[in-house]
């Protein structure tokens, strides 16, 4: 029996990873992020470096609006953050209509011509045939 190696790539675009920023507030040291990504409904997600859950110690506000109905966000975390400690902040779109799709690609590992290689090139090859 033959076995064949498929390296399986996923790209996951279904959240954001902001830089988290430190600022001080009120003789307060708090964490910010801000999204790159325009959400409908964003929920952001706050995690220590024990990663625990500090999302109910944080707020959020729309920072940009399009006419759409999309927005970019900050979000500040006010727990005690410590300044030399890894916090994350995690954006996701909660409306389900509006979420990115996860993308998986197929790539064969070997250098032969396989099934899925023969399928693309001839794909490819009717495609441009009909342009």
């Amino acid at each position: 029996m033959r076995w064949k190696m498929i390296r399986h790539i996923t790209t996951f675009s279904d959240f954001e990873m902001p830089q988290v920023q430190f600022d001080r507030i009120d003789d307060e040291d708090v964490a910010m992020c801000i999204s790159k990504g325009w959400y409908l409904m964003p929920n952001v997600i706050w995690l220590d470096p024990a990663e625990r859950d500090l999302s109910n110690h944080s707020t959020v506000e729309v920072l940009e609006e399009q006419m759409n109905g999309f927005h970019r966000v900050l979000s500040v975390l006010k727990y005690p953050v410590k300044l030399d400690e890894k916090h994350v902040c995690c954006i996701t779109e909660t409306d389900v209509n509006n979420q990115p799709f996860r993308i998986i690609h197929k790539y064969p590992n070997s250098s032969g011509d396989s099934r899925l290689m023969k399928y693309e090139k001839n794909r490819r090859l009717g495609a441009s045939a009909l342009a």
